[in-house]
Order: C-alpha cells, then sequence, then structure tokens
C-alpha cells in the first residue's frame, strides 16, 4: 500500500482564502488597460536574524547544529513605492516601520506624484497599518475615490 504514496513538502494555502472576491477582484483589475496607473506600496525589514535557517542536514543520529547569533542587531526597514516602469519613492531607515513613519513617507514622497482621479490607482497589501484611517484618507484626498486597493485574500475593499 505504501508504494502509492510519496512525501512531499505541503502548500500552504490560506483556510480564510475566498476564491469568489479573488475572482471578482481580478475582474475589477480587468478594466484598467494602462497599468501605468498603478502605485505599489509595501513596507519590508532586515536585521541580524533574517538570513538565519531554521533546517539543516547531518547523518542519522547527529544532531543537526549551526552557530548562529542570537543578537538581532540593527534593524532597517525599506519603504518602496514601485510602478511598473520605475521606483517613484523609496525611504531606507534605521528601525522599525510605524505608522507614523508610514503616514510620513506617504505625505512627503509618494502623495506629491499621485494624479486625481482618474491618474493614480494605489494597491497595498493586507497588512493592518494599512486600515488605519488617516492613511486611506490621505490617499483618497490624492487619488480621489475608487482608487485605493487593499488586496487580500480574506476580504476586498475598493474605497
Amino acid at each position: 500500500m505504501s508504494a502509492n504514496y510519496t512525501q512531499k513538502s505541503l502548500s500552504k494555502v490560506a483556510a480564510e482564502c475566498d476564491q469568489e472576491l479573488r475572482d471578482l477582484w481580478e475582474m475589477s483589475m480587468a478594466k484598467y488597460d494602462d497599468l501605468s496607473v498603478f502605485v505599489f506600496l509595501d513596507e519590508s525589514a532586515v536585521d541580524n536574524k533574517t538570513v538565519q535557517r531554521s533546517q539543516g542536514w547531518s547523518t542519522a543520529g547527529s544532531p543537526c547544529v549551526w552557530h548562529m547569533t542570537f543578537l538581532r542587531g540593527t534593524r532597517y526597514s525599506i519603504l518602496p513605492a514601485l510602478t511598473i516602469d520605475r521606483i517613484i519613492a523609496l525611504d531606507i531607515f534605521e528601525g522599525s516601520i510605524t505608522k507614523e513613519k508610514f503616514l510620513s513617507f506617504l505625505r512627503e514622497y509618494v502623495a506629491p506624484q499621485l494624479n486625481p482621479y482618474p491618474g493614480s490607482v494605489v494597491v497595498m497589501d493586507n497588512c493592518a497599518i494599512h486600515h488605519d484611517e488617516d492613511i486611506q484618507r490621505l490617499i483618497v484626498d490624492e487619488c480621489g475615490e475608487k482608487r485605493l486597493i487593499l488586496k487580500t485574500c480574506i476580504s476586498l475593499l475598493i474605497k
């Protein structure tokens, strides 16, 4: 019986994923024939623990040991605003991203480059900070209604 089975790595799919909402989102995006209107915002960070492995190989009966630092070190964060053609705004700084830093980045670097409706469509992932009223209001004020898209597998919000 075991000849019919092989061990495989699991593929992870969010249990909350709603394929119907994903399909609706894709259909709503199909109306944009000019992809240059999209401005993508995201955030990322790196420190000494970022590249640490959690798995490795060793001989049977021997522990797998990797000597590593237990100190996080200095954390650097990056805030980019991207179009399909170029980076329109970029901020790299020491420390973590907060609502205040994200809002400041939007006000100083991103908002001046956004075009009012029908010019720019801002796309962000479903990070909790992106749902903040101040952040959403700033983008809607700069771009107009229906120009802020928070894409997620769970819900769809188009203001």
